[in-house]
């Protein structure tokens, strides 16, 4: 298996996330979409996580690399430029990739908050630790309570975090499936860590086609890959503390250790063009 920033929570500090804090308007208005046309359920999900975590600002962040990268194109290689249709999708993708960190869609609000509470932690944690000894460290005072509520989401005590944290995925396509999202961004959402294997429901065949209907969306394209690096390569910024030459490096390296992707022509171009364009993007601790 891979090594993922959340695993290297184990050995690096976390820094802070951002200096701004943006609104959860701003947040959703810089991806296109306003708060009053979306879902209730969404907003309340998208409200929890933004309280409760640094998650959104993270992707807050990622939507403007994304429109520097968008602006990069247009200029310096027009015939790459990519299409308001892909932007959209890349953008309302981005957006939603985390609102599994609030659990599953049948959740009950008392279980969301101690879901999006537990990947809110930004302490170090090893990826092998499990569940069980992560509540009764972190939440000493009613663990006994998390386990049960954690129990009517599928979380067992005994899982790893790793386990756990790779729920939220499956976790995400349940919620965007049904919360009136565009259907061309859902996939967008769903499989941001499918270069790790994570493939929800296995809506991506074994030719990159989706095995369901999404619009106009209808295979596994730059899209979605714009929004899998530049999600990996915020983490190795933010939470694994690397420089951004470093996280070139292990963007390389994540992308070499998938047999499947490891040669993608659109994977390996997009990461030489984020080593270009974001070598002095701002907002960074080194």
């Amino acid at each position: 298996m891979s090594t993922s920033p959340e695993d290297e929570q184990s050995q690096i500090a976390p820094q802070e996330s951002h200096e701004a804090h943006p609104s959860l308007e701003e947040i959703v208005q810089e991806a296109g979409l306003r708060l009053e046309d979306l879902d209730p359920e969404v907003v309340l999900r998208l409200q929890l996580l933004h309280e409760k975590s640094p998650t959104l600002v993270d992707e807050y962040h990622a939507l403007q690399m994304e429109k520097k990268l968008f602006g990069y194109y247009a200029e310096k290689e027009p015939a790459r430029a990519y299409s308001e249709g892909e932007r959209r999708t890349i953008e309302v993708g981005t957006l939603f990739t985390d609102i599994g960190k609030t659990g599953p869609k049948a959740a009950r609000r008392e279980t969301q908050e101690c879901i999006t509470e537990i990947f809110g932690i930004d302490k170090n944690i090893d990826p092998q630790t499990p569940v069980l000894k992560f509540l009764e460290e972190h939440f000493p005072e009613d663990h006994p309570q998390r386990v049960v509520l954690l129990g009517e989401a599928g979380v067992k005590p005994d899982m790893t975090m790793r386990q756990f944290w790779n729920m939220h995925s499956g976790w995400t396509l349940e919620i965007v499936s049904a919360g009136g999202i565009p259907p061309e961004a859902i996939p967008a959402a769903a499989l941001h860590h499918m270069v790790e294997g994570m493939n929800p429901q296995g809506i991506l065949g074994e030719d990159d086609r989706f095995t369901r209907y999404y619009g106009e969306n209808v295979a596994f394209d730059r899209a979605e890959k714009m929004v899998i690096m530049l999600d990996k390569y915020d983490a190795a910024r933010r939470r694994g503390s690397k420089t951004h030459e470093e996280a070139i490096a292990y963007l390389r390296t994540h992308l070499g250790n998938n047999t499947h992707f490891k040669d993608d022509e659109e994977f390996l171009k997009l990461i030489d063009d984020i080593a270009v364009v974001l070598k002095d993007h701002p907002g960074y601790a080194n």
